[in-house]
């Protein structure tokens, strides 16, 4: 352990697996941060296509609705004037 051999082998071993270490963990960082874009980019259509489907739906909803009290308030508005006689 008193060469100087050693000693430069021994830090050349370390030096390398020092950079191995941050060239692997930096493509891995660089792996699941693409994956994770990916996965946002997917997640955000399908709620874009959720969020489109759900309006439709309420607006279909509303405009059923808007007809239904359309009549009911023509028959409030009817037996209004029965019982109350012609305001008008």
């Amino acid at each position: 352990m008193n060469e100087p051999q050693v000693w430069v082998l021994i830090a050349a071993f370390v030096a390398m697996m020092g950079t191995m270490i941050t060239v692997v963990m930096t493509s891995f960082v660089r792996s699941m941060n693409a994956g994770f874009e990916r996965l946002e980019t997917k997640f955000d259509a399908k709620l874009g296509a959720l969020e489109t489907k759900v309006d439709a739906r309420f607006e279909a909803f509303e405009a059923r609705m808007d007809v239904r009290f359309g009549q009911i308030d023509a028959d409030i508005t009817a037996l209004t004037r029965r019982v109350m006689g012609d305001a008008g």
